[in-house]
């Protein structure tokens, strides 16, 4: 069983810090060559000269690749029977999400912790923004929540350093910092033992020499301790699945453990953790190391490389910088001293004793071995980070059209594993986001219009609001139907009679618009439980996508699509559905047999059918013809009006 005493588990985590500041002291070396000596005028002076500005520039290439808009996520059922709409209305109620969190923001910062050291986002439940709550059955306004997600910095970040697999980790939290009237003021926290505690205890104790270092003020601020506990499940949680481990909340005193003044404390009582089975902490890293649980990033896994390369390179830079070059005479002979001096360019002038009183000194320089060491060090660091010439836009002509292929092949594998690393943590993030929109029934916001087209699109019956003055006029015609008796009114009246009735602006609300729903969640409403879902990221969706390269699939599509139209109706043998899936795999274009309607698709290849069975059974003669395949003009009439194929052929 785990030791929850104060004291006890104060040193498990000073044991968890000592082991993340092992990782993140380096970083700050790394962090300062990348933003160089201009960034900061009190951090520049004792910085080594680097003229290879590596992380920069990688950074400035791979960034865009990995993550520069909002993911937006796709919902599927690992089991049939659950309905499409629940799936729908889960899918843009995370999207709808994201994009007001502006999830990227929060995404980008945790990639530039990731490209240097690792990456941790912890998902919550807060309070939304802007709403005053819903009224309740009890006559109390509650207020609506939904996740966010914010940072850990890397050096705030504590996890079990006796794991390997975060799966293993028995603990695993972060250190915060709050002021203490704050702290007085919260529910749940123990007022009388956060008084006691002096004002700035415990900043001392944290991973971050540079915090103190502006000389600001006293906050009257306590440093305190987030930490979860998956193995530990309290009473009043027993036999509740939405309920994973425990949380709790300590403060220490100002000092260090040594001192024996020094005390450690309980400021909240423990708490179950509402939240998924995985935590509330979703590590963000790229290469594993065996037997370690905290990961390699690009750039540590470089830096070495690096550095000697700019050791060298500054070398170089001083030998250039004294290079000199000149004509040297002797002082016996001045004319000839004068004569050299004077002499223009491409000028021919006499000197006396030109092999014995004058000649051409060269001090300084470098010779042609630096450069090549330079170059075999530019070399080796573009192997290993793949970022070539051609990465960089630089094409020089030299290589073939296959050579440059292959060095970009070999370039995307590299970023393919990164960018399904990132992808993959950032998925846990949005289960997260997923788990509590599915299961909490105090998240209810109003969803926007992109939902309405796929939950409630407007009925194919209803012309559209630009319709409305044809419409008014056509019932002053007397030419269409007038059940209502519209035509008796003025003009102006019976526009804006039809302008209305024309209108379709369904109100769609997550979870539901049911006001019988309120405050059920939506695992509730569907009985469907978080576990049967499966999320993904759409392809694409987070990175940069070049603008040639979206046409060229487009065009690819629409021709693709074109050619195989023509032949789907007459190859009923072929299953069409697969093979587009296929294709669309392979394209990262994962709706690709959304665009072919299949029912629309098996009438037409009845029809085609029943041609050729009439075809046969006339034998080609004088019999009674049968039904002939629609033209494509027929098909489209018919799928505008809804009639059935087979009525457009006749």
């Amino acid at each position: 069983m785990f030791d929850i005493t104060p004291t006890q588990f104060y040193e498990e985590i000073r044991a968890a810090e000592n082991h993340v500041q092992t990782h993140v002291s380096a970083t700050r070396d790394m962090v300062r060559d990348y933003h160089g000596k201009y960034y900061r005028s009190d951090k520049g002076g004792d910085l080594a000269p680097a003229p290879e500005n590596h992380a920069f520039e990688w950074l400035a290439l791979v960034t865009p690749r990995i993550i520069y808009d909002n993911p937006t996520v796709m919902i599927s059922s690992r089991f049939s029977g659950v309905s499409p709409d629940i799936l729908l209305k889960l899918q843009h109620g995370i999207n709808q999400w994201a994009g007001a969190q502006r999830l990227w923001k929060t995404l980008l910062r945790v990639w530039y912790d990731t490209a240097f050291s690792f990456g941790v986002v912890r998902t919550s439940l807060a309070n939304m923004p802007g709403y005053r709550g819903f009224p309740s059955e009890f006559g109390q306004r509650i207020q609506p929540q939904w996740p966010v997600c914010h940072r850990v910095p890397p050096s705030r970040f504590i996890i079990d350093p006796r794991c390997q697999e975060i799966q293993e980790a028995r603990f695993m939290g972060h250190r915060w910092i709050r002021d203490k009237d704050d702290l007085m003021k919260a529910k749940g926290f123990n007022k009388k033992l956060i008084q006691n505690i002096s004002d700035d205890a415990g900043l001392e104790h944290g991973n971050e020499p540079e915090f103190n270092e502006y000389n600001s003020p006293s906050r009257k601020e306590i440093t305190g301790y987030e930490i979860w506990v998956p193995e530990i499940t309290l009473p009043e949680a027993q036999g509740n699945p939405h309920f994973n481990g425990t949380l709790f909340t300590m403060a220490v005193s100002a000092g260090v453990p040594e001192d024996g003044n020094f005390k450690a404390f309980w400021i909240r009582k423990p708490r179950p953790f509402y939240g998924p089975h995985w935590g509330p902490y979703s590590m963000f890293g790229v290469y594993v190391v065996p037997g370690q649980v905290l990961p390699l990033s690009p750039l540590a896994a470089t830096y070495e490389q690096v550095k000697e390369l700019n050791a060298h390179a500054v070398s170089a830079s001083v030998g250039a910088a004294n290079y000199k070059k000149f004509a040297a005479f002797e002082p016996g002979n001045k004319p000839a001293g004068e004569a050299a001096k004077n002499a223009a360019h491409g000028e021919v002038v006499p000197i006396p004793n030109l092999d014995q009183d004058i000649k051409e000194v060269t001090i300084g320089g470098n010779d042609a071995a630096v450069y090549e060491y330079l170059n075999l060090l530019h070399g080796r660091r573009d192997r290993v980070t793949g970022l070539n010439e051609a990465a960089r836009g630089n094409i020089s002509g030299r290589g073939t059209a296959t050579e440059h292929a292959d060095a970009a092949s070999a370039r995307d594998s590299r970023l393919a594993l990164m960018e399904r690393m990132f992808g993959e943590s950032t998925r846990q993030v949005l289960d997260s986001s997923g788990w509590y929109h599915h299961q909490s029934e105090f998240i209810r916001f109003r969803l926007g219009q992109g939902a309405a087209k796929d939950l409630a699109p407007r009925p194919k019956s209803l012309p559209s609001e630009n319709k409305a003055e044809d419409i008014a006029l056509d019932i002053a015609r007397g030419t269409v139907a007038d059940p209502h008796g519209l035509r008796e009114l003025p003009f102006s009246e019976r526009l804006e009679v039809i302008k209305k009735t024309l209108k379709w602006h369904p109100e769609l609300w997550f979870p539901s618009e049911d006001p019988t729903h309120a405050f059920m969640s939506l695992a509730e409403i569907s009985g469907v439980e978080y576990h049967e879902l499966e999320l993904i990221i759409e392809p694409m969706s987070m990175a940069r996508t070049d603008q040639g390269m979206l046409q060229r699939r487009a065009q690819d599509q629409f021709a693709l699509i074109m050619q195989a139209a023509t032949i789907m109706p007459q190859t009923p043998w072929i299953d069409w559905p697969t093979l587009l899936d296929k294709w669309g795999n392979a394209m990262n274009a994962k709706d690709f047999t959304e665009i072919i309607n299949m029912d629309l698709l098996a009438q037409a290849q009845g029809i085609q059918e029943q041609s050729a069975l009439a075809g046969v059974a006339g034998g080609g003669g004088g019999g009674v013809p049968g039904p002939q395949a629609p033209a494509p003009d027929q098909i489209q009439a018919a799928r505008a009006s809804g009639r059935d194929l087979s009525e457009a052929a006749r």
